[in-house]
């Protein structure tokens, strides 16, 4: 987590190197916990840090992805 970061952009996918879909929007401002309810279906995530400077937007890399078991 950074202090400078206005939230987080979680993207999904159903093939780790498929094609993701925004899945959430985070706030920095509050804490948050993502709990991945998938039942059987496996899923890929990663996620991008944004930074709000005026009326833009900044993104930051990508994460490294994620799947879930």
């Amino acid at each position: 987590k950074n202090s400078n970061v206005s939230g987080y952009i979680v993207y999904r996918s159903s093939k780790k190197n498929g094609t993701y879909k925004k899945y959430k929007i985070l706030k920095a401002s509050t804490k948050n916990k993502l709990t991945f309810k998938t039942g059987k279906k496996k899923y890929f995530y990663k996620v991008r840090a944004y930074y709000t400077i005026g009326k833009k937007k900044l993104l930051g890399a990508y994460s490294p992805v994620k799947g879930t078991k």
